[in-house]
């Protein structure tokens, strides 16, 4: 064991000698944190051998375990890899200036050709990480960074047919996924995925840099075909959904959704399109980029010239609305909208579509009370969801909600399955893949009882405290802080189950047949659209005659 004096671990052994194992046990055998996560092997034995507590085990012909009790590795660290006629070694480990380095010391000694990959390793301090992967490492090893690693070392192609398909083969059971990094929530999805079981992640390169934009795309090491990742040129289910912009764009969604939507107008390069709205025709105009979402992508002013000078992005194209009028308000008179949320799902056959919505919507109110000449954003602008709308609820706040939900379910139909009947929303047929996505549906009653489409968000903000998701927005901070102060216990908005919900109605083939009582995903709609590789007026006059010049060229 220990030395009970050991300048790094001696605190340790003291502590257990006073309070015993049962408090203190880091690594002792026979206790939570000794066993080995199977998660971390790329392809776990069906039935690995108990590992001993000292000395060096093997579980499989190609994995051994070797358990230090020093700050230097053991001697059957080095006797195992003479044993095997190894003489090249690669390192990865989550303590540089520790286990990593005393490893690296002591291989280097042995004359072996040390490997040390920069993406693997880490330490609980930034600086001291930086130092000894800059200054100390290289000494006793060469660093690299992942890339080079794959290339140079077991070549791209090695590595995939070793970790991919072949793993899969191996172990039917395990699917992978991969976090490329694109807008969405893949963060949110692979979190659920690896908390539910069953799945592992897989590492990712670069894929290709795009010099225009400064932007680097990545992609599964080896561009292996992944169960699921957000590169849809990678992933058997694709979580993007072909059309999405005819409906998370302000000025084509209008066409879809008709006279549900306050009468909309179009600003491009400083001018309006086809026509404008009249002065008097509402006391306050809505100023939105047609691409953005969110209350920061909305301007309110109290007439269309304002709007019309205030659109001063040439590259950009503007929507205004006029305000609804007589808006049904919350009972102490603060502007609000219904937020539901929505799953819409595309077999690989390219016209069987699925549309679910969240039988949990929410309220969504502004900071401060409504008035029809108050341009500020705190009295117009409703972002933050506030409240929970169960079904069947009555809140205090807003008590027309009963019977508003089937509403806003049939309206979200109807808008949707118009999307898909006219081809702007299409499936995946030509790469035989699914596609799914999860977006929301804001809506606004007025006192005349009538229901308003607002807008349709394919890039909502979902919070899953489960998750560890970066904080960027404002709404996040505030969630997360709700979450915080209830202890976790029935916060107001926890997006978790909701997901994870979603993503089993996705990849369990079971939860497809039949929706489970406690699942928080409604049926909504079923419906058979008319396979489309292009949107009817996706191209434009320009690229029709280029195309149309291709042709007669061809003969």
């Amino acid at each position: 064991g220990v030395p009970s004096q050991h300048r790094l671990y001696g605190a340790f052994r003291r502590l257990n000698g006073k309070v015993g194992d049962k408090s203190a046990h880091w690594f002792v055998e026979g206790y939570e944190g000794s066993e080995i996560d199977e998660s971390l092997l790329l392809s776990p034995p069906a039935a690995a051998p108990a590992v001993s507590g000292a000395g060096a085990a093997e579980a499989a012909d190609d994995i051994v375990f070797v358990w230090r009790d020093r700050h230097l590795p053991p001697s059957e660290l080095l006797s195992t890899l003479r044993e095997r006629n190894i003489s090249n070694v690669t390192i990865v480990g989550v303590k540089a200036s520790h286990c990593v380095q005393a490893t690296a010391q002591m291989l280097c000694d042995q004359g072996l050709a040390v490997t040390a990959v920069r993406e693997a390793i880490e330490d609980d301090k930034p600086k001291r990480l930086d130092a000894v992967m800059t200054h100390l490492l290289p000494i006793y090893a060469d660093v690299v960074s992942l890339d080079g690693f794959i290339n140079g070392v077991l070549g791209s192609e090695g590595f995939s047919s070793d970790t991919g398909a072949g793993s899969t083969k191996r172990n039917s059971s395990i699917r992978y996924l991969a976090d490329c990094r694109r807008s969405g929530h893949m963060h949110l999805y692979a979190s659920a995925l690896l908390r539910k079981g069953g799945w592992r992640k897989y590492p990712t390169q670069t894929w290709y840099s795009d010099a225009l934009c400064g932007k680097e795309f990545i992609c599964p090491i080896g561009k292996q075909i992944l169960d699921f990742c957000d590169e849809p040129a990678f992933s058997k289910i694709s979580m993007f959904i072909r059309g999405r912009e005819w409906l998370d764009e302000k000025e084509k969604i209008v066409s879809l959704a008709g006279d549900s939507m306050p009468k909309t107008y179009v600003i491009q390069n400083g001018e309006w399109v086809e026509e404008s709205p009249v002065a008097g025709e509402s006391t306050l105009f809505f100023l939105k980029e047609a691409e953005k979402n969110g209350g920061k992508a909305v301007q309110v002013y109290r007439s269309p010239a304002e709007c019309l000078a205030n659109a001063t992005d040439a590259a950009s194209t503007y929507v205004v609305q006029g305000h609804i009028a007589s808006p049904l308000l919350t009972a102490d008179g603060h502007k609000c909208h219904v937020k539901v949320y929505c799953l819409l799902h595309c077999d690989d056959d390219g016209t069987s579509w699925t549309l679910y919505t969240c039988k949990d919507c929410y309220l969504s109110v502004s900071e401060t009370r409504w008035s029809p000449t108050d341009v500020s954003h705190e009295a117009q602008i409703t972002t933050l969801r506030s409240t929970r709308l169960k079904t069947g609820c009555a809140p205090d706040i807003f008590k027309a909600w009963p019977g508003v939900y089937g509403r806003c379910q049939a309206l979200i139909g109807d808008i949707v399955g118009r999307g898909i009947e006219l081809g702007r929303l299409r499936g995946r047929k030509d790469k035989a893949q699914q596609a799914f996505e999860i977006f929301s549906a804001d809506f606004m009653l007025d006192e005349f009882d009538k229901l308003w489409c607002i807008e349709f968000n394919f890039t909502p903000v979902l919070y899953d405290p489960r998750a560890g998701q970066p904080l960027t927005t404002k709404g996040l901070r505030l969630y997360d802080d709700q979450y915080k102060d209830s202890g976790g216990k029935e916060s107001e908005i926890d997006d978790g189950k909701m997901i994870a919900d979603a993503l089993d109605l996705i990849f369990e083939v079971d939860k497809k047949l039949q929706l489970s009582e406690d699942s928080l995903w409604d049926l909504c709609a079923t419906i058979e659209g008319t396979y489309s590789t292009v949107t009817p007026g996706a191209c434009g006059e320009r690229t029709q005659a280029t195309v149309a010049s291709f042709r007669r060229m061809l003969g």
